[in-house]
């Protein structure tokens, strides 16, 4: 049964309301406010990111894919009803997970080789970086949202996700279809491939802050409805919006306006 909202709660949710107001009434060009979002946490250098409709997109390729591509993934967990799924899933597929994280990894290791012209195996090139951090992204994402779920709820479900391969094949259509319209250029998908990245930044952050509000607030295991998901997610949510917010700065004193060279 969903309880009231404390009076803490309550301003706590009204500040994130307004905060969200706020960003959306500001005189700026919609893609200006998400470039400023991901300013503090991406390079955004021109070299390695796409272009839609003639702007580049906030984050570069390979951040791109991670960030939609978990995004991405939550919802098509909550889409299967898994929303308290709290089991990771069999062997074959969790290494199968682990494997594409490994990918993005080895990728950015090559890619960081060349950067510094240092030996390296193959040549940087943004299709793979895009790809293999959309791969990354969807791992991450199957494999936090369990322990999330285990953390938070206080009767999880039993249930795995994905529970097999053909559930794993699913979550690809999404990300799929949206990295084919990014290695395709297609103009239109500019806005949903840059509010998928950015809000995937937020995503992640705020799962991962909204963990070490339940452990602070010692609610751990105690939810029982959508209620009491609301305030440990606003809280870390607030959270990483302040930690965007601090890297942003410190980003503009010490390398200044712009994205790097």
């Amino acid at each position: 049964m969903a309880r009231r909202l404390e009076r803490k709660e309550a301003a706590l949710l009204g500040l994130l309301l307004l905060g969200g107001v706020a960003y959306f009434l500001a005189p700026w060009p919609p893609e200006g406010k998400l470039w400023a979002i991901a300013y503090g946490i991406c390079p955004q250098r021109a070299s390695h990111s796409y272009f839609l409709a003639g702007n580049q997109l906030p984050l570069e390729a390979r951040m791109t894919g991670i960030f939609a591509g978990f995004l991405l993934t939550l919802l098509y967990i909550f889409f299967l009803g898994r929303s308290r799924a709290s089991r990771f899933p069999r062997r074959e597929i969790f290494v199968l997970l682990l494997g594409f994280i490994v990918l993005m990894g080895g990728d950015g290791v090559n890619a960081t080789l060349y950067d510094f012209g240092l030996p390296y195996l193959y040549l940087p090139q943004n299709w793979l970086r895009l790809i293999s951090g959309f791969l990354a992204g969807l791992a991450m994402a199957f494999l936090t949202w369990p322990a999330f779920s285990a953390t938070f709820w206080k009767e999880p479900s039993p249930a795995a996700v994905p529970q097999n391969i053909g559930e794993l094949v699913g979550s690809w259509v999404l990300p799929g279809s949206i990295m084919l319209a990014i290695l395709g250029g297609i103009d239109l998908f500019f806005y949903p491939v840059a509010l998928a990245s950015v809000f995937g930044v937020l995503a992640f952050l705020s799962l991962f802050n909204s963990l070490a509000l339940i452990a602070f607030w010692k609610r751990v295991g105690n939810a029982e409805s959508w209620t009491d998901f609301l305030v440990p997610v606003s809280g870390g949510l607030l959270f990483s919006i302040l930690e965007l917010g601090v890297l942003s700065v410190l980003k503009y004193l010490f390398l200044g306006p712009g994205p790097l060279p």
